[in-house]
């Protein structure tokens, strides 16, 4: 299948229907955080041949508000997705203008997600974290970090370009998310969610947007979006399960 269909094909698969979820957005200039439900509903035609989506906010003091986004035509989409992943948002960096991205793991009827949005002047100014299940709220669980003292971990990993070619998987090591750059700032935050991005970025840097969700004591994912001075240049998976 032609590979920008077969981005398509997943959205419509993996992401379409109604994800009933709580938002924590932590405000780092402010050190605060506020948190609220949403639904985020993506219904998809029966041909799939078109994507309707809303969003419908339920506010912590009782207050509600819906937003209704553009229809997504086949096969234009701004995500990249595979099966268990996927992830949106700037492709460059642009003077003036504010940086933002969105990378969701999914396992079965579960998502995890991370928004991050820098303001104009490149510096993270909010990271919001998504918890959300398949049709009904459900309950938050924890889950503690992984530990790393017996590199007990084996790993697979998956590649996709910004042109939607998606590279044979590989065999990958694990490694702690802060061990992979000493530059960023790494959060463990709800529900098995840990980050990692840089405090600042410039248009000239080559950096990583990173994002862990532990979703239970046997399964990890790891999404990576990648860029250099050229702007966004891959979306990278990591599976890790536990070693034999």
């Amino acid at each position: 299948m032609e590979p920008q269909l077969q981005n398509w094909v997943n959205f419509c698969r993996y992401y379409s229907g109604d994800l009933f979820g709580t938002w924590t957005r932590y405000l780092l200039k402010e050190k605060s955080r506020e948190s609220f439900q949403c639904i985020r509903s993506f219904c998809a035609k029966d041909d799939c041949s078109e994507i309707s989506h809303q969003n419908h906010y339920i506010y912590a003091d009782g207050t509600r508000e819906s937003k209704t986004f553009s229809p997504y035509l086949k096969p234009i989409t701004k995500g990249l997705f595979l099966d268990t992943c996927f992830s949106w948002g700037s492709t460059r960096i642009e003077p003036g203008i504010c940086f933002y991205f969105d990378t969701c793991l999914r396992d079965e009827d579960r998502r995890a997600s991370a928004i991050a949005r820098y303001d104009e002047s490149g510096s993270l100014q909010r990271i919001t974290i998504l918890i959300e299940h398949l049709s009904s709220f459900a309950e938050s669980y924890s889950i503690s970090q992984v530990n790393n003292e017996n590199n007990n971990w084996q790993g697979i990993l998956i590649k996709m370009t910004p042109d939607w070619i998606v590279y044979p998987k590989t065999a990958t090591s694990w490694m702690q998310l802060h061990e992979l750059s000493e530059n960023n700032l790494t959060i463990h935050l709800n529900d098995g969610v840990s980050v990692s991005f840089p405090q600042y970025i410039e248009n000239d840097d080559t950096f990583f947007l990173a994002m862990d969700w532990l979703s239970s004591h046997t399964l990890l994912q790891r999404a990576i979006r990648h860029y250099n001075p050229s702007g966004f240049t891959s979306l990278t998976l990591e599976v890790f399960t536990p070693a034999n």
